[in-house]
């Protein structure tokens, strides 16, 4: 399975004292930072993931991939639920720093202070979902930048790694050039060359 250290996006923790720190300068921003996440089910086989966590995990990942062109979304391919193995066996440091970058990305407090958007994330339409993602994937924030790499590429790798995914995109495999063809199935990780691009990567 894909997997991706966070060690360049390391100390995201820092980001989360400094704006701790804001906060504490006003109650109107206390407020905010106690805005509650719109939850979803969440599945009985999550071994990691808070309800709450996995809820932020299916909005991010039905943004970065939003089920057009017949494609499944992110939730539907099943990508937050295989996270929540992937990321349990990360070492403990990788794994706080993505646990805390889905707090960062959540928190309505983070989004006003950063990207003027005062709700959370989980309580956004799908269009300030997009814009708020597209503003860490160009933010002038290392920290930032590298955080949302991270989480899209391990987004991605889980999504088209799924055994499906090659058949939905149209990818047929490689030409049998004669040879007799095999009945076992091609996935779409086995062969790919390059994923397909995805419409964050378009700067605004």
């Amino acid at each position: 399975i894909y997997t991706l250290s966070l060690h360049d996006a390391l100390p995201i923790s820092v980001l989360l004292i400094g704006l701790a720190s804001i906060a504490a300068m006003g109650v109107g921003t206390v407020t905010l930072g106690l805005r509650g996440t719109t939850t979803v089910e969440a599945p009985p086989e999550l071994t990691l993931f808070s309800v709450e966590q996995y809820s932020v995990l299916c909005a991010i990942a039905d943004t970065l991939h939003t089920g057009a062109n017949g494609l499944p979304t992110g939730t539907m391919a099943g990508v937050p639920l295989a996270l929540d193995h992937v990321v349990g066996t990360m070492n403990p440091a990788d794994r706080d720093e993505f646990l805390q970058a889905l707090t960062l990305i959540e928190n309505a407090l983070v989004g006003a202070l950063l990207d003027q958007r005062t709700t959370t994330f989980t309580g956004s339409s799908p269009e300030v979902r997009a814009e708020t993602l597209r503003a860490w994937q160009n933010s002038r924030v290392y920290v930032r930048r590298q955080a949302f790499k991270a989480l899209k590429g391990l987004c991605a790798g889980v999504y088209w790694s799924q055994p499906e995914m090659g058949r939905l995109a149209g990818y047929l495999g490689p030409m049998d050039y004669g040879q007799a063809s095999s009945e076992k199935p091609t996935t779409f990780a086995q062969h790919a060359v390059a994923e397909p691009s995805e419409p964050l990567e378009v700067q605004p």
